[in-house]
């Protein structure tokens, strides 16, 4: 996502051993509270999980390394508060508890390309970075053999991140869903989210700051749901309403959470 319209997380992992063994963590239990369970219930695993996802879709070995490596390294880059791995790995934890319901092995596997890519461009003076990151998955396709058909959904799935149109399609309902869960975390959680996304974006002025928060948040709220699929709207709703009312009564009152 771009701009002051981004959704993401900071979820606190200690990522000091990760970054050193150059692996990062899967989330694989779920209760309730997709941050909490994020960030209290997960195991290590080392790149090989998403150098087995490339490998699925048509690449060799020595390419989905590469490519692993790379992106792992986009996310890490320095001045991402809450585009980083963090948030990557807290949406591929709602994966798996879709998948346990819902999701075919094969859809799962396509919405968590989408997610690795989702927000792999974050140039904070674009507003286009959804298409960049789409762009990007496309160039590692034709360079290294992915599959063509599987990208061109993935790739539609993470334009649908910009949140600016309601999806209509199973794959970015289930990618735009997740992304945006953060909006449904504790009110502890959700502040933190607002700090970090302030801070990744300090080059904006606390009026187009205000403005921009607010415009976006306005644009979710006046929808029938905020989410798209079922499960989000029974579990979740009901929670990313009250912390994005919550915080717009903030931002009428000019106050921004710092």
């Amino acid at each position: 996502m771009t701009g002051t319209r981004a959704c993401g997380v900071m979820v606190r992992v200690n990522y000091a051993v990760a970054a050193k063994k150059r692996c990062l963590p899967a989330f694989v239990f779920l209760t309730g509270d997709p941050m909490k369970d994020a960030s209290t219930r997960y195991f290590i695993h080392d790149m090989d999980n998403f150098q087995s996802l490339l490998m699925t879709f048509g690449t060799n070995y020595d390419n989905a390394h590469k490519i692993s490596h790379e992106i792992y390294d986009m996310y890490q880059a320095p001045g991402r508060y809450y585009h980083n791995m963090d948030h990557i790995s807290q949406c591929l934890s709602l994966v798996h508890k879709a998948y346990s319901t819902h999701l075919t092995s094969n859809n799962m596997r396509t919405i968590e390309l989408a997610l690795w890519f989702h927000d792999t461009v974050q140039d904070k003076d674009r507003h286009d970075n959804e298409e960049l990151s789409a762009a990007l998955l496309t160039r590692y396709a034709d360079d290294y053999g992915i599959n063509p058909l599987v990208v061109e959904v993935a790739r539609a799935a993470i334009i649908a991140t910009n949140h600016r149109n309601i999806p209509e399609n199973f794959i970015d309902k289930w990618v735009t869903d997740i992304d945006l869960s953060i909006l449904s975390a504790t009110k502890n959680t959700f502040d933190d989210y607002e700090k970090n996304g302030r801070k990744e974006y300090s080059h904006i002025d606390d009026l187009n700051w205000i403005t921009g928060r607010t415009k976006f948040f306005h644009c979710l709220l006046e929808r029938e749901w905020i989410y798209s699929t079922s499960d989000f709207r029974k579990l979740y709703e009901g929670a990313a309403r009250s912390n994005v009312k919550r915080s717009l009564e903030r931002l009428d009152n000019g106050e921004i959470l710092v």
